[in-house]
Formats: C-alpha cells, sequence, structure tokens
C-alpha cells in the first residue's frame, strides 16, 4: 500500500485507498482532495513576497474514488491581494 493519499499520472491524479472516506465505500473523505486542490493553487503564479491567508473549498457532491484533474486560474493578481480559483474534477 502507497503512503500517499494521490499518485500523480500525468495531468490525473489517481486516488489511494487512504483517501476513502467513512460515508460511502465509493467516495472520498473531503481532506484529501480539499488538500490536493489547495497544493495545486499555492503552485498557481506563486510569488515571494505573498501567503496563503484563507482558503475556501465547496464540495457539491462527494468525490469519487476516481482519477481526478485539476484546473486552477488566477482571478485577480492586484499588488497587495490575489485571488486563486479552482477546479477538481473527476
Amino acid at each position: 500500500m502507497s503512503d500517499a493519499f494521490f499518485v500523480r499520472d500525468g495531468d490525473r491524479y489517481l486516488p489511494t485507498e487512504l483517501t476513502r472516506g467513512p460515508w460511502s465505500p465509493d467516495a472520498q473523505h473531503g481532506g484529501p482532495p480539499a488538500a490536493l486542490l489547495g497544493t495545486a493553487m499555492e503552485r498557481t503564479e506563486p510569488r515571494e513576497d505573498t501567503i496563503v491567508v484563507r482558503a475556501s473549498f465547496e464540495m457539491l457532491k462527494p468525490v469519487p474514488l476516481k482519477p481526478l484533474t485539476i484546473a486552477t486560474r488566477m482571478s485577480t493578481a492586484g499588488r497587495s491581494v490575489q485571488t486563486i480559483s479552482g477546479v477538481l474534477s473527476a
């Protein structure tokens, strides 16, 4: 068994058994997908003079135990404030 929550496969992330949640055998716990998306968002156009001060995640339905893809973009790129959006898709 892998120690990782996800294994990267090109532009996809394959969930391991460690992501399985307690509510459904076919769905992930919310923590691992949120951490995966948060890490991807931190890597979107990073600047040395900024830090993350708030992160918000909306999971509109269970995240399935299937390969995931991530899309991120810089929504607002001001001098003192940046807003980054991200989408996790199965």
